[in-house]
């Protein structure tokens, strides 16, 4: 399950002001409130020479959008979690992306709590096929009642990594590599 559409900026001050800030900050609370709100509707952008304002959600790639995007995931998990009928097998978030696993007959309402959250959230759903679930890059497998992990790889994938003659830091072309290895030796079965 994913969350599909931006993150509403009222759904993302709430989940802020829950917070306890003052471990973190010195900046009185309502001040970083305010601060925040301010960036979160400051969301302009420029198409065809002409400036518009987003009118809805966070703005996609702005550096504060991953952090807000994981502090209301993180709210709304423990609602939806309080409100399933049943008790998941388990559960595993990474930032808006959610495994879990759960009897089939369990799906539809699984999915209409999650949708209650909030009207203009859309969530988008993976049923598991032949014991084999799609995670992020990683393949889950159903095998003699364990699970196993396997590298995935999207259709559109097009085998291309960051070009080494680039114009990026040696650091980052380096991480690609020591990334790739990781998965084949953390993330594959024998």
């Amino acid at each position: 399950m994913s969350l599909f559409t931006n993150v509403p900026v009222d759904l993302a001050l709430n989940s802020i002001d829950k917070r306890s800030i003052s471990t973190k900050t010195n900046i009185p609370k309502e001040e970083f409130v305010v601060a925040v709100k301010f960036v979160l509707n400051s969301t302009f952008f420029i198409f065809n020479n002409k400036f518009y304002k987003q009118v809805f959600g966070i703005l996609m790639g702005s550096p504060l959008s991953p952090i807000i995007a994981d502090i209301v995931m993180q709210d709304l998990e423990e609602i939806a979690i309080l409100n399933l009928q049943i008790h998941s097998l388990f559960y595993y978030r990474y930032v808006d992306d959610i495994v879990l696993a759960l009897p089939s007959e369990n799906i539809d309402d699984t999915l209409t709590i999650f949708y209650s959250l909030h009207t203009k959230l859309q969530f988008t759903m993976e049923v598991g096929i032949d014991n084999r679930l799609n995670f992020l890059e990683t393949t889950l497998i159903i095998n003699s009642q364990r699970i196993i992990f396997d590298t995935y790889q999207k259709i559109t994938f097009s085998g291309r990594f960051l070009n080494f003659h680039s114009n990026h830091p040696l650091c980052h072309k380096k991480d690609i590599i020591i990334d790739f290895i990781d998965k084949i030796f953390l993330l594959s079965y024998p």
